[in-house]
């Protein structure tokens, strides 16, 4: 099911720019992993769209979460990793935040240092480039 047209009944049109991807999913499994796909599908306030737009999320990020949700399985590496706590907090999937961090405070290397340190500069969440040098200053 994961990634997979078959029975889907919402898409998402992840990205922006030139690297936009349409992504589908079901509303069920998605809404049973997290409380925000649960109030925006079933919630007083849902809205009966077929397609939702997330211009602030990279597609890889994405589907990181989607695979976390669908299979219980984390796939993190240095390029990922901000991108997919920026959407794991977005959406409020905390054992998936939690994962992220664990692999920022493990996995810190002398040669991601500096990409992650770089990305975190853009990150929306003022805290990563603090925790980021916080594991680096010792």
């Amino acid at each position: 099911m994961f990634n997979n047209d078959l029975m889907a009944d919402i898409r998402f049109i992840v990205g922006s720019d030139e690297q936009v991807q349409t992504i589908p999913a079901h509303k069920y499994v998605l809404a049973t992993g997290s409380s925000v796909f649960y109030a925006m599908f079933y919630g007083g306030l849902a809205e009966n769209k077929q397609e939702i737009k997330v211009p602030d999320v990279e597609p890889g990020a994405f589907l990181t979460l989607l695979k976390y949700l669908y299979c219980d399985e984390i796939q993190l590496e240095a390029d990922n990793v901000l991108a997919t706590l920026y959407v794991a907090k977005k959406y409020i999937v905390p054992h998936l935040a939690r994962a992220c961090v664990n692999y920022l405070e493990t996995s810190l290397t002398a040669k991601n240092a500096c990409l992650l340190l770089s990305q975190s500069r853009f990150s929306v969440h003022h805290n990563t480039f603090l925790l980021l040098f916080s594991i680096l200053t010792p």
